[in-house]
């Protein structure tokens, strides 16, 4: 059974949708009791990283999932994929869940220069990630964030995208992932991935 961590920053009801087409059977994680139901946990998120594990703590979700993430596969969407890094500068610098050895900056240098990155982007992924099996090189995904994943070892880095700059679109680590774009919006192309994620054996 596919869990869904809701702690008030993710779009539910889409990825739920998402998993449906695909027929994956899947129910709300919202409390650390919940987690034992699952075989895989997907982290969704928008909004901002400080309050995302503000809101973690306050669940006393975050040793829960770590927990979890030593023995069954994660994948974090957008801001899920971002509090899998060490440590985010939105707000204010903040500890994540430090699975993924790295850090959340902003896109833009200056607050002056601010911009989000918006829409559908091509990524260039490596054929040997699981979670882009049989999935069409430079195939296109849909993204909407302001700031972006810098990993400290290549080696977790699995896709990049060109936006102004050369970005992280996806990380990897084990049976941890995280991928900036919305699989869930990301029409047949997202669907094929979130049905690679949810088919990964341990």
């Amino acid at each position: 059974m596919i869990g869904i961590l809701d702690y008030g920053a993710g779009n539910i009801r889409s990825l739920r949708n998402a998993l449906l087409k695909i027929k994956q059977k899947n129910f709300i994680v919202k409390v650390k009791k919940d987690l034992d139901k699952c075989s895989k946990l997907i982290i969704p998120g928008v909004g901002s990283y400080f309050r995302a594990i503000t809101k973690l703590k306050k669940k006393k979700l975050i040793h829960s999932i770590k927990e979890f993430a030593k023995k069954k596969p994660v994948l974090g969407i957008c801001l899920g994929m971002q509090i899998l890094s060490k440590f985010g500068f939105e707000e204010k610098k903040t500890n994540g869940l430090n699975l993924i050895d790295g850090k959340v900056i902003s896109l833009y240098p200056h607050p002056s220069e601010r911009f989000s990155h918006v829409g559908w982007n091509e990524i260039q992924f490596k054929t040997n990630s699981k979670i882009f099996k049989n999935i069409k090189k430079s195939s296109e995904f849909y993204f909407l964030h302001s700031f972006h994943f810098v990993a400290k070892s290549k080696k977790n880095v699995s896709s990049y995208a060109i936006f102004k700059k050369k970005i992280v679109s996806s990380v990897e680590k084990g049976y941890i992932y995280g991928v900036q774009f919305h699989p869930e919006k990301s029409h047949e192309t997202g669907l094929k991935l979130l049905d690679n994620f949810c088919k990964i054996k341990c």
